[in-house]
């Protein structure tokens, strides 16, 4: 979305393979566990714990920024 609103879609993977049928309109009570649901697996800290911390070099930031990555 233009104005950074959120929007969510909810499709049936089984019998709209390529995701042209919103579902969500129709299933509201379904959009609704599945957010809640998503919520809550993302409050969640991984089994592995932090990812490391690594000092990147000016060359391999340049490297990165080459490939497209919004580095500052």
């Amino acid at each position: 979305q233009p104005d950074g609103a959120l929007v969510e879609q909810l499709f049936d993977t089984r019998g709209d393979p390529h995701e042209r049928q919103d579902r969500a309109r129709h299933e509201p009570e379904t959009l609704a566990r599945l957010a809640t649901e998503a919520e809550r697996y993302l409050e969640t800290r991984p089994d592995w714990g932090e990812s490391p911390k690594r000092e990147i070099s000016e060359l391999e930031l340049n490297h990165l920024r080459a490939l497209g990555y919004a580095i500052p």
